[in-house]
């Protein structure tokens, strides 16, 4: 069955770039409107113009997902552009690889603030007009850092750790006003920002962990974000849906076969 999101009115935070960005375009060519918000007003403005290059309904806006008051008034441009909003797709983040003993006060600070904190503040801002709408789907970006250990992202890994738990308490609590909230949790993904670091080196150890025998593109999470924010996904809630290639399920990876 095509899922048809014509109906819906979806906020991508973080979706000037990257995952964000593909989420966004895969929202918009599904039918939703889309309002395309990122601290970097310019990403999210070219995200939303190649939205209406492909005939979508999209708008840009700049927020700082740590500012309640920043939020308050992307929610208000939405609801003012579009009557409504059905989704909040949370995939602001940022990331930290320091070790724990050289992890400063600050840094924690900021990506908490940004990866747990944020998904908060928007939900807690966008929550009264879904109830208003009669439902609505939250989609939460997590990582597989939530669960399987990386020493250099101990702060990263339990901002998505407690994000997790964070989803899952929104499932539970929003479900009585026809709310649902899931995770999408992505693996290592190339996107133009960490490119760099992504050398062919350390892409060739990644992929050697892997099944399907890549890393991933940010194209790779569209079709599930199209389906958690559908309605057909409405039995689906405090799920969190892994899209890491197996990456979870190999421990040790067989032998290749001819």
């Amino acid at each position: 069955m095509a899922m048809n999101l014509e109906s819906k009115v979806a906020i991508v935070t973080g979706g000037g770039s990257g995952i964000g960005r593909a989420m966004s375009l895969g929202l918009a060519a599904a039918g939703a409107a889309v309002c395309v918000a990122d601290v970097a007003i310019g990403g999210a403005e070219e995200t939303a113009a190649m939205i209406a290059e492909k005939g979508g309904r999209g708008m840009a806006v700049q927020v700082d997902v740590t500012d309640r008051a920043s939020i308050r008034r992307m929610v208000e441009a939405v609801v003012q552009r579009f009557c409504k909003v059905n989704v909040l797709l949370n995939n602001a983040g940022v990331a930290n690889r320091d070790l724990i003993l050289d992890l400063s006060e600050a840094e924690f600070d900021r990506v908490i603030g940004v990866n747990l904190k944020g998904p908060l503040l928007c939900t807690q801002e966008v929550v009264p007009h879904m109830r208003v709408a009669g439902g609505g789907s939250i989609i939460n970006t997590i990582s597989s850092s939530c669960e399987l250990i990386n020493p250099r992202l101990a702060v990263y890994g339990s901002s998505k750790g407690a994000l997790k738990v964070l989803t899952k308490a929104m499932a539970v609590e929003f479900a009585q006003y026809n709310i649902r909230a899931n995770g999408i949790v992505p693996h290592t993904t190339i996107t133009g920002l960490n490119r760099t670091r992504i050398t062919p080196e350390v892409e060739e150890r990644e992929v050697a962990r892997i099944p399907l025998g890549r890393l991933a593109k940010p194209e790779d999470y569209v079709g599930v974000a199209v389906l958690l924010a559908s309605d057909e996904s409405a039995w689906m809630t405090g799920s969190m849906v892994w899209v890491d290639g197996g990456f979870s399920s190999a421990a040790v990876m067989p032998p290749k076969t001819a």
